[in-house]
């Protein structure tokens, strides 16, 4: 399987897709990305492809964690995932892909626990206000 990106752009404030990943120089971890948005046109009938170059720096890298949800969305760090009881934020770190719970609605509950991710309902950076 091979990798998949979402970036989230500090500046611009918008989600892309990463279609290209290249070292500019290695020693000093330049690393230049090419994101794509899928946007449509100004009647809001065809498809437009916008592509925008720009620094690592610029961007929170989001990798795929190799799991859809129930609907067939695809997974990514950052998402914001629901179950009848319980809301969490996906995370990496230190090698492994994980949730960390927001809101669990019946703790009880989530003990017994769950055995499949339900529904991606957002993510942290374009929806924060599930949060809360």
């Amino acid at each position: 399987m091979m990798t998949e990106f979402k970036a989230w752009h500090k500046e611009l404030k918008k989600m892309f897709l990463v279609e290209s990943l290249k070292y500019l120089t290695y020693s000093r971890n330049e690393i230049q990305l090419t994101l794509v948005e899928n946007s449509f046109d100004s009647e809001g009938e065809r498809p437009v492809q916008v592509e925008i170059e720009c620094n690592i720096k610029d961007v929170v890298l989001l990798s795929y964690i190799g799991i859809k949800d129930l609907h067939g969305e695809k997974i990514f760090v950052g998402d914001i995932i629901k179950q009848a009881n319980w809301i969490g934020i996906v995370k990496f770190n230190l090698g492994v892909f994980y949730y960390e719970l927001s809101k669990p609605v019946n703790p009880m509950l989530y003990i017994k626990g769950a055995t499949y991710w339900d529904t991606k309902i957002g993510n942290i950076y374009e929806n924060p206000e599930l949060l809360k």
